[in-house]
């Protein structure tokens, strides 16, 4: 290695670390953690610049990855796995879920496969058009929607490809999606709501608890009801509260709804009586309803064309901020203090300040088409690269945003 390079990324090494350097008999004190945390990205891409030779790079490279941080961004991206075209396994990717280890759990037209982080790949299960996966490791349960049917597996058994055909339960058709409320107090159950979808009828909402005994877990039906509306997407509140997006809402209506399963009364999520919120029955403003996502101890509203966030109640906050979305997303996830809004060209990342109350900012943004395969606030959050076909795992980098 010449000595030049060497002396570059030894130096360097060595004033972070405090280290004598040759022909000095005095020791550099270390830099202070406030300094080293403010070394910019651009000093690593002068010594990539100056360092040309394959050695020097990856001398570099490890002396940089002790620098914090050595990016501004966010978020990074993450290959999961790399299906791949086969006459047996279509590359179609639907859904998917974190597993131990790094692994992940996938759908696809023909079925349930695992991807484990070294890369191998194998399936689990033949199934046909599987559209939607949730994994609840703690009770060792797989749900997913199958052909319109909600299907469980016992998970460590699906995995080991140990279960028999008696493990697999097949419930009510057809089943057009779920959300699930994951307990999180000492002996509470993981609550899941079905939407059982017939042809020109209105839907039907079934609350299932998760029981587990005896080593086994399975649903147990809790209550349903239904309403006239059709529905886009639901998200369980809690455990009786139900949001809905309503596909064709009537005049002077925000497009959601909130439903008490365990009584079928329904009523609009925002408050009709807010005169902040007066803007929500001006379609031309808000565009098509999204969704809703929990926000902490408050509500994200995402539309097509904005995003705001209400109290429990439905009402405005003090300070009202809309985030005008930049293109028109398909989905929209929150995961901790970040909103990822996924439009057709690339993943926009906005963070909030210290309150809710703060105007968020465009954090980052990704470049490329991308597809949601799970809805989580709090496990990683996984895409499907269109180009690619991959499943890429969105890193965050919570401590460069602070």
């Amino acid at each position: 290695m010449p000595a030049s390079k060497l002396s570059v990324s030894t130096v360097l090494s060595k004033a972070l670390h405090g280290q004598k350097s040759k022909g000095s008999s005095k020791t550099s004190p270390p830099l202070s953690v406030r300094i080293t945390e403010q070394i910019p990205t651009e000093i690593y891409e002068l010594m990539m610049d100056h360092l040309d030779d394959v050695p020097s790079i990856l001398a570099c490279n490890l002396v940089c990855r002790t620098w914090h941080p050595r990016s501004r961004e966010i978020l990074h991206q993450r290959t999961a796995c790399h299906p791949g075209p086969s006459k047996l396994r279509p590359a179609t990717i639907s859904c998917a879920a974190p597993y131990l280890d790094g692994g992940v759990i996938y759908g696809a037209l023909d079925g349930v496969y695992f991807a484990s982080s070294d890369g191998s790949q194998k399936r689990l299960a033949s199934l046909p058009d599987v559209v939607q996966i949730e994994l609840f490791i703690d009770v060792d349960l797989l749900i997913c929607i199958a052909d319109s049917q909600l299907i469980t597996f016992p998970l460590r058994a699906l995995v080991s490809s140990t279960y028999q055909e008696l493990d697999v339960v097949r419930m009510q058709k057809p089943i057009i999606m779920i959300s699930v409320l994951r307990s999180k107090n000492l002996g509470e159950r993981h609550r899941v709501c079905a939407v059982r979808k017939i042809p020109k009828s209105a839907p039907t909402f079934k609350l299932f608890d998760i029981v587990f005994a005896n080593d086994y877990a399975r649903l147990v039906e809790d209550s349903s009801c239904f309403i006239e509306q059709q529905v886009t997407s639901v998200h369980l509140c809690s455990r009786r509260l139900l949001a809905v997006a309503i596909e064709k809402a009537p005049p002077q209506h925000s497009g959601f709804d909130v439903i008490n399963i365990g009584n079928a009364e329904s009523q609009p999520f925002l408050d009709s009586n807010d005169p902040a919120l007066k803007f929500v029955y001006n379609t031309r403003e808000t565009g098509k309803p999204i969704g809703i996502s929990r926000f902490g101890d408050h509500f994200l509203v995402s539309y097509s064309k904005l995003g705001f966030l209400v109290n429990k109640l439905g009402r405005s906050l003090d300070n009202l901020v809309k985030i005008q979305w930049n293109g028109t997303p398909s989905s929209v996830v929150v995961h901790g203090k970040h909103i990822l809004a996924l439009t057709p060209e690339y993943i926009d990342v906005w963070q909030f300040g210290p309150t809710e109350s703060t105007t968020p900012q465009l954090a980052q943004q990704v470049k490329g088409s991308y597809a949601l395969l799970n809805d989580a606030s709090e496990e990683a959050v996984l895409v499907l690269n269109k180009k690619t076909k991959d499943v890429v795992e969105l890193e965050f980098h919570h401590e460069v945003c602070q």
